[in-house]
């Protein structure tokens, strides 16, 4: 927001090191959230089964 306070030109604006920290930022959390909930997901179904094989419950 400062950058844009200081009424840079927009491609000042888009290059400044600032915007692409950002976009990086965005973009590894995004990728987190995608790529744990489903090894969440597998990981709880996948337990308790092996915790029954293994207590000799089927």
């Amino acid at each position: 927001m400062l950058d844009y306070a200081y009424n840079l030109p927009f491609l000042q604006l888009i290059n400044s090191n600032d915007v692409g920290i950002q976009i990086m930022q965005g973009l590894s959390g995004s990728f987190g959230v995608i790529f744990t909930v489903p090894m969440a997901a597998a990981l709880s179904a996948w337990l308790p089964r092996k915790n029954e094989l293994l207590n000799g419950k089927q």
